[in-house]
């Protein structure tokens, strides 16, 4: 059996106009996140939902156990997302070194710390928090893995890079001419920017959490 995101992946790759997994979602009656969540078994997606994707992939004529050419989906045929989760070793850089990149490129090649992740983003990195404005949550030193290759979108963590100077690591949400940027502690206020304010928007995928300080 195919894990739900190959199968959503295989959705999007045939069908004429929901080729985005947005507009699947959309088609479905679910939000984009919710779709995301789902992905990742948290909440396990219920019954309505896989019946949904089951008759999608009738109606393309979609065998669970093949691709699109009919043969087996290999490893290295799929996206990174839905590729079978083994851990690999990705790099760690500082929160000061993440604000100053304006892209993924910019970050700097020369970090030393290194950690295993699942994450397959070949672009993911990891970067050491710093700050009080996610907590209880998220603490000070906590690292946040990110998915420079993944769109953020509205509801997710993010880690957010100013073009002016500056990263901030908040909750998301998209609107039609700014970005509204929300912190899960109280104590610090939910701010608007407009796009053109931001060099780069990664959301996060996971984190490492120190628990002996």
């Amino acid at each position: 059996m195919s894990s739900l995101a190959e199968r959503i992946y295989r959705i999007t790759k045939r069908h004429p106009t929901l080729n985005s997994k947005g507009k699947l979602a959309e088609h479905l009656g679910y939000s984009r996140s919710m779709v995301y969540n789902y992905e990742a078994g948290n909440p396990f997606p219920p019954r309505e939902f896989l019946d949904k994707i089951a008759k999608l992939e009738i109606s393309l004529g979609i065998d669970d156990s093949t691709n699109d050419e009919g043969a087996s989906l290999r490893e290295d045929e799929a996206p990174y997302h839905v590729q079978r989760r083994a851990q690999r070793m990705i790099r760690v850089t500082s929160w000061a070194h993440a604000g100053e990149a304006t892209n993924y490129e910019e970050l700097p090649n020369s970090w030393q710390d290194q950690i295993p992740t699942e994450c397959r983003d070949p672009k993911a990195f990891a970067v050491r928090l710093e700050g009080p404005s996610m907590e209880p949550k998220f603490s000070e030193g906590d690292l946040l893995i990110l998915q420079p290759s993944e769109e953020a979108y509205s509801g997710c963590l993010a880690v957010c890079r100013f073009k002016s100077d500056g990263v901030v690591f908040r909750r998301v949400e998209f609107l039609p001419d700014a970005i509204r940027l929300i912190a899960l502690n109280p104590a610090y206020p939910t701010d608007t920017y407009p796009r053109e304010e931001f060099a780069w928007i990664y959301p996060v995928w996971g984190r490492w959490t120190q628990i002996w300080k």
